[in-house]
């Protein structure tokens, strides 16, 4: 199961706190911006031009002082800002065309085989979505898609488990381009092949992989511009100062690198949610603020500025090109025309609740589906070794995803085919169905992802929602617009740290009005709340790591 970081918060420093340690010069003030604690000059700040130095007596108040922060953006020489921007707008276009390519292949692809043995009206005919509705060889297709995954992984590639989109959000490091080829060209087999995965883990492993090379050219060129400067000579005093000047670089490097790896997420994740702004946000919550600024050196404003231009010209250029290929264009979904009620908060309360149950039943079946699959893969890996055990669990995981998949047609893949049929006005698929192919989705995912398919889980987390919510609306007539809206995201909201995300993205997706939004808010808070703040996801967690640790203790003493 992808790992998230559930004890990750909102950072940011109060005002009390930034008022009591503002210092009275404004350079010194610059470690208190955006909540950060003092640190080192990083991506050219010191070459691109500092602040003015107040005094004590220029009574300029504290808090002006650390609001106000230093200049990032000189266009003096060396003007590192601008060549960094100028490297991410080039790097995010080449991104926006590699995600093209990527996500035609992930939409056209299934879509062939899924519409194919007279189910070309699959998935708006509901008669095609029933139970038993299936093709039998759907269930060849995912032992295929195993095998030939497994194959990859054991014996091409050579890897078990590999560094997830999230991991490589929480560290902004990325492995070697051997391991990015192989996150890469297996997450595509699989959700090609139909797993009930997302795109998200091979797309940001590609991105995150070239971002890192792209940063190493920027590198040099900065690296050019803060060279050995006119005034030096070669006496003693000059040549500690350009060793200082080397160390600063190198420094600099280091967190322009993971700037630039942040970047190439944002790129990549600007052309799957609705927005730019949902990917930034993402892409800054799940890390939280006080992680980007302390522990990687990426002051906020600055760094906001600069994702912007990666998440905008990466969407533009994804937008540009995207009429000219598979992708259908997207329809717009009318969440304007619902006039925002106060009774609505009642709505996002009982759908912020459904979303902590949602997230309880989710942890449940992960729960079990690790145990039953741990068990497997040790007499696997004794009888086989570990090779063939990579390949005989994959394909045991196709073959059970593509049986899955046969009982509940809905289940199949990430959820982006199935989508448009679930979100409209009118929808008549049957309850039973929605509700079976809500927690099957569940089910399927897990043993998708536990026996060793690749791939991420923000997709599938919003259609399992969407089964259930759409089943508030047919059958208890709950307004169609806050309700979905609310549904949409109830819950990844549950245990995903990323609440303003959250609310931008269905408020994208569904083109609420502004205030819609406190329908979203409270949604999402409220799932949360229930789920993490209350407990019961740590309570799970720790029950389950007690039961291991039981389990290592009395197999050591038979």
């Amino acid at each position: 199961m992808t790992k998230i970081d559930v004890e990750t918060g909102l950072g940011g420093g109060g005002g009390d706190a930034a008022e009591a340690a503002a210092p009275s010069s404004l350079d010194k003030s610059a470690s208190l911006q955006d909540g950060g604690p003092p640190s080192p000059q990083t991506s050219g700040a010191a070459e691109d031009g500092g602040s003015p130095d107040y005094g004590d007596d220029d009574g300029v108040p504290p808090y002006l002082l650390a609001l106000l922060g230093t200049s990032y953006a000189s266009p003096l020489p060396p003007a590192t800002y601008w060549i960094e921007t100028l490297g991410i707008a080039a790097q995010s276009a080449l991104l926006g065309l590699f995600s093209l390519g990527f996500l035609n292949a992930i939409y056209e692809v299934p879509k062939l085989w899924l519409t194919m043995g007279g189910d070309s009206s699959y998935p708006d005919d509901p008669s095609t979505t029933a139970f038993l509705a299936g093709n039998p060889w759907w269930v060849g297709i995912g032992a295929l898609t195993g095998l030939i995954v497994g194959i990859l992984k054991g014996y091409v590639f050579k890897f078990d488990t590999y560094t997830t989109f999230m991991e490589e959000l929480l560290s902004l490091e990325t492995e070697g381009p051997r391991e990015a080829v192989g996150v890469t060209l297996t997450c595509l087999i699989s959700v090609l092949g139909g797993a009930s995965l997302g795109p998200e883990s091979g797309l940001g492993s590609a991105c995150t992989a070239m971002s890192a090379v792209w940063a190493r050219g920027v590198n040099w060129v900065c690296g050019q511009c803060c060279g050995r400067r006119k005034d030096d000579t070669d006496d003693a005093d000059d040549a500690e100062r350009r060793r200082q000047r080397a160390l600063q670089q190198k420094e600099d490097d280091k967190v322009r690198s993971k700037l630039f790896i942040l970047s190439g997420m944002v790129a990549a994740f600007s052309t799957i949610l609705p927005s730019p702004a949902s990917a930034i946000l993402l892409c800054i919550e799940v890390p939280s603020f006080e992680r980007l600024s302390k522990e990687h050196n990426l002051p906020y404003i600055k760094t906001v500025s600069q994702l912007t231009v990666s998440g905008l010209v990466s969407y533009l250029v994804f937008e540009h090109f995207k009429g000219q290929t598979y992708i259908p264009p997207v329809k717009e979904i009318p969440g304007f025309v619902h006039e925002y009620t106060n009774t609505d908060l009642l709505l996002a309360l009982g759908f912020g609740t459904m979303g902590a149950a949602l997230g309880l039943c989710y942890f449940v079946i992960a729960g079990l589906t690790k145990a039953l699959v741990r068990v497997l893969r040790t007499k696997l890996e004794d009888r086989f070794g570990k090779k063939l055990r990579i390949v005989v669990l994959c394909l045991l995981g196709g073959t059970i995803y593509g049986a899955l998949g046969y009982i509940f047609p809905l289940t199949l893949g990430s959820g982006e085919f199935q989508f448009p049929a679930l979100l409209g006005y009118r929808n008549s698929i049957s309850t039973p169905v929605l509700v079976a192919s809500t927690f099957a989705k569940m089910l399927t995912f897990h043993v998708s992802n536990e026996s060793g398919l690749v791939g991420g889980l923000f997709l599938p987390l919003l259609i399992m929602s969407t089964f259930l919510t759409r089943v508030f609306v047919n059958e208890l007539g709950a307004a169609w617009a806050p309700s979905m809206a609310c549904g949409f995201v109830a819950l990844a909201a549950a245990f995903v740290p990323a609440p303003l995300t959250l609310v931008v993205c269905a408020l994208s997706q569904f083109n609420l009005g502004s205030r819609g939004s406190i329908t979203l808010l409270v949604c999402v808070v409220t799932a949360h709340v229930l789920f993490v703040g209350s407990g019961l996801l740590g309570g799970l967690l720790d029950r389950a790591a007690k039961r291991r640790r039981g389990g290592k203790r009395g197999g050591t003493s038979a």
